[in-house]
């Protein structure tokens, strides 16, 4: 065989380059028209118990649909095929329910998800001839379970004193993650010093169970009208909270032993009901100058071994309906206090402003209704001092 000429061959082969890459050129736009999936859609997050829906979107272009296919965890359990009668197909997998009859070639149907069905879902579409193409893509589902009511708070006393050491735990049962726990006093947060973190326990379920205990001591600013609310919270994964809340009551029949400059108010009982007799007296002691002694009934002032003068004062009458607002009764009693004896006392009345005054109060809240209804005895204190 004769060599061609060399420009010859030259074109021969640049022809030839030119075939292929052109070839290639058709393919790619071919394949540019082919099956292509866009997205699958389904939560990232199921409660258990909720129904959920997986979509999976796709474009065929000019190709015709062969199969749609769903996995968990690489198990084939839903298969969509337009050839076949019925065209879906549903086949046992532990946790996933499928409706077939609310599925379709796009969208999956599952009925109540459990902790089973957590796992890492795959949508597999194919298409006909000529190109038989598959595209496929996952999506990782997870499954929270809640409590189903809020955190129990034990360990609560049904009465508390000034100084009483208070110590109580909050518990969240059976939640998937772990809840956290939020101690609040008052509507406000604890301090981390104050609260005592227990190890998270889980159970043959796989599910958590948490505890956050609370321990301080009781102060006259804990109680508002007498009651301290307690309130915990259980947040799981920052988006579902549910909280309980208790209200405890103080009760001071008679000091602590502290010097705090505050009556006590001894006599009351528990409860009343209408017709009962409440008879209560208010103590105060201080050092220095008595309250000036137009303000005391009955009772002389006297003189305690520690050098501090009590004065007293008396409270008799009979329990009528008209006494109950809201089914209370408050009896307050407020010490005024004197200056150095140079000028007129710092409190003449009840109702003088709190910046030109220095004066203490006890107040209780009586339970009960011209229903004869009684409720627990409810107690707070007060205290307020000019320049202090």
């Amino acid at each position: 065989m004769r060599d061609c000429p060399l420009r010859s061959c030259s074109f021969t082969a640049q022809l030839r380059w030119t075939v292929v890459m052109l070839c290639r050129v058709i393919a790619l736009a071919g394949l540019s028209e082919a099956l292509r999936l866009v997205r699958i859609d389904m939560p990232s997050v199921v409660i258990r118990g909720e129904p959920l829906w997986l979509n999976c979107s796709f474009d065929l272009e000019s190709d015709d649909l062969y199969s749609v296919k769903w996995y968990k965890n690489n198990t084939e359990f839903y298969r969509y095929l337009p050839s076949e009668i019925p065209p879906g197909q549903a086949y046992d997998l532990p946790g996933v329910n499928v409706d077939v009859s609310r599925s379709s070639a796009g969208s999956l149907f599952l009925k109540k998800a459990d902790l089973k069905t957590e796992g890492h879902y795959t949508c597999e579409v194919s298409a006909d001839a000529p190109s038989f193409e598959t595209v496929r893509t996952e999506k990782e589902l997870k499954v929270y379970v809640l409590p189903r009511k809020g955190p129990a708070i034990r360990g609560t006393k049904p009465h508390y004193r000034i100084g009483d050491v208070v110590n109580v735990t909050c518990y969240a049962s059976a939640t998937k993650p772990p809840a956290v726990l939020k101690w609040y006093i008052n509507g406000e947060q604890v301090r981390p010093e104050y609260e005592t973190v227990y190890p998270i326990f889980r159970d043959r379920d796989h599910l958590y169970h948490s505890s956050l205990g609370l321990t301080f001591k009781a102060e006259s600013r804990h109680f508002a009208y007498g009651t301290m609310k307690l309130k915990c919270t259980a947040t799981v994964s920052g988006a579902y909270s549910l909280s309980s809340e208790k209200i405890v009551v103080a009760v001071d029949a008679k000091r602590t032993g502290s010097e705090d400059d505050k009556p006590s108010i001894t006599g009351a009982q528990e409860s009343y009901h209408v017709g009962d007799l409440v008879n209560v007296t208010c103590s105060y002691s201080r050092y220095g100058r008595p309250v000036s002694n137009r303000y005391l009934v009955h009772y002389p002032v006297r003189r305690l071994e520690s050098g501090r003068q009590e004065m007293s004062l008396g409270l008799r009458f009979t329990v009528r309906s008209g006494h109950f607002v809201r089914d209370e009764m408050r009896i307050k009693c407020t010490a005024t206090l004197q200056n150095d004896g140079k000028g007129p006392p710092l409190v003449t009345s009840s109702s003088a402003s709190p910046s030109d005054s220095t004066y203490s109060e006890k107040e209780f809240m009586l339970g009960g209704s011209s229903s004869h209804r009684s409720s627990g005895l409810h107690v707070s204190n007060h205290y307020d001092a000019a320049g202090v």
